[in-house]
């Protein structure tokens, strides 16, 4: 080790000893400091993380279980220690508590990591640059991944939530959450997928994927004051009980360069978007976004309550595409605005005191304009 640094490394043989892990991490007062654990680490309380540098792994990358003894409290619990790493556990909650808590916490890491049976998942406030790979939590009681408290987080690899009974992933309180390039998201078959609230930021980069389909309500939403920003990433949301995407409240999105975002098979809208912004970027790129609105059993896309929806871009190759809803594909109204270039759409109703603007190479084979709608550009109300 150079400059004489040797962190302390420590082999835990839970097979041998099913108390060990706890026994160490009660006792522990070092930093910079390494467990090898094996086996499957029976605890009666908190493993509590309070020096800076401990990195807890799997032996041999054969992968460890931890479990409660008994339920009511969290499994880890990272407390105000910075750089903390996790690798290679399965964490069995036993319906306890939480399966990781970070709290006032700098630069952790989780990895190759399975979280099961918890009331929530992973639980982050306070914190910043929490990294997630390759990480898997399912049936949680309320949230899967929850953050709050201005934290920020970033998934580098696959996360992925099943079987939680509100939401998977839940931003809120002024937080930030990124999907890195190529990085996936896989939210399906919850309550609720995704919320991104209280001023909160979430963000895809390149070739990102976030997927929020079949689940039993809604698949993600966008409100007070939020923001979602899509860049050359994918969203799915479709399949799911009642709208595929809600913007809401103050939310935006943005969505730019070659971005596909699709909305499909929902049993009620695709996307809503009642008092938020949904606005394409004019970018410089040959492929431009696209919003696909198919087979839903209410609307495509459902503008309402003084919301805007603009999908002009320099691009001009691909727009809004909604066709085969059951009530509608495009519906504007109670003084709300859409802007639309490159689109195809079976039908769209301009209502309330709304308005639409058409500016080229759009496809749109039915316009109805009513109480005070209006349309103009390349089209016009009939």
């Amino acid at each position: 080790y150079c400059g004489g640094y040797r962190p302390y490394a420590t082999r835990i043989r839970c097979e041998r000893n099913p108390s060990l892990l706890q026994r160490y991490l009660e006792r522990w007062q070092h930093d910079d400091s390494i467990f090898l654990v094996s086996g499957t680490c029976i605890i009666t309380d908190s493993l509590t993380i309070k020096h800076n540098n401990v990195n807890i792994t799997d032996y041999n990358n054969d992968g460890f279980i931890v479990r409660p003894l008994f339920p009511g409290f969290d499994v880890f619990n990272v407390l105000a220690a910075k750089r903390f790493s996790l690798t290679g556990a399965y964490i069995d909650g036993n319906l306890g508590l939480t399966g990781i808590r970070v709290t006032q916490n700098g630069d952790a890491k989780i990895y190759n990591t399975d979280v099961v049976n918890t009331t929530f998942g992973i639980f982050v406030g306070g914190s910043s640059n929490l990294a997630l790979h390759d990480v898997n939590i399912t049936s949680a009681g309320v949230f899967g991944f929850n953050m709050e408290g201005s934290s920020s987080a970033e998934v580098t690899g696959l996360l992925s939530v099943t079987g939680t009974r509100v939401f998977a992933v839940n931003v809120a309180g002024s937080s930030s959450f990124t999907l890195r390039e190529n990085a996936r998201a896989h939210l399906r078959n919850n309550n609720f997928g995704l919320q991104v609230s209280s001023s909160s930021t979430m963000q895809l980069e390149n070739e990102a994927l976030l997927d929020t389909s079949n689940n039993a309500q809604l698949g993600f939403s966008i409100n007070t004051g939020a923001s979602l920003i899509v860049f050359q990433s994918t969203i799915i949301s479709s399949g799911n009980g009642l709208d595929g995407a809600s913007v809401s409240l103050g939310g935006t999105a943005f969505v730019d360069n070659n971005a596909q975002i699709f909305f499909n098979n929902n049993n009620r809208t695709g996307l809503r978007i009642e008092q938020g912004i949904v606005r394409a970027n004019n970018a410089f790129f040959p492929v431009g976004p696209l919003l696909e609105a198919k087979n839903n059993s209410r609307f495509g896309v459902e503008v309402s309550r003084r919301s805007y929806l603009d999908w002009v871009t320099i691009a001009s190759n691909r727009g809004v595409n909604a066709a085969d809803n059951d009530e509608g594909n495009v519906v504007l109204d109670l003084s709300s605005i859409g802007t639309f270039e490159s689109s195809s759409l079976d039908d769209i109703t301009i209502g309330f005191m709304s308005f639409a603007e058409f500016e080229q190479d759009n496809n749109v084979v039915e316009i109805t304009c009513n109480e005070g709608g209006v349309a103009r550009g390349e089209l016009d109300c009939p």
